[in-house]
């Protein structure tokens, strides 16, 4: 969750603006997570679904794995 954290505040986001952003950007709607579930990401360090995982590594331009390692993929 601290990558999500630092990354989005790089871009100078909210948890609120990240979805709209990523919509803009061209990102599949489907894969855009929640400002909510954004959130529970950062704090908890929690896992999102697949989907959003492979939205949250588009917008950002890195890999699904190397956002969410091996260990954690299986465990989806």
């Amino acid at each position: 969750g601290v990558w999500l954290r630092e990354m989005r505040e790089a871009r100078g986001l909210s948890p609120e603006e990240v979805p709209h952003v990523m919509l803009r950007a061209g990102v599949d709607r489907r894969t855009i997570p929640s400002a909510r579930t954004i959130r529970r990401v950062e704090d908890t360090g929690s896992l999102p679904h697949i989907r959003y995982r492979f939205g949250l590594a588009q917008f950002f331009g890195l890999d699904v794995a190397q956002l969410w390692p091996a260990r954690a993929r299986e465990a989806a």
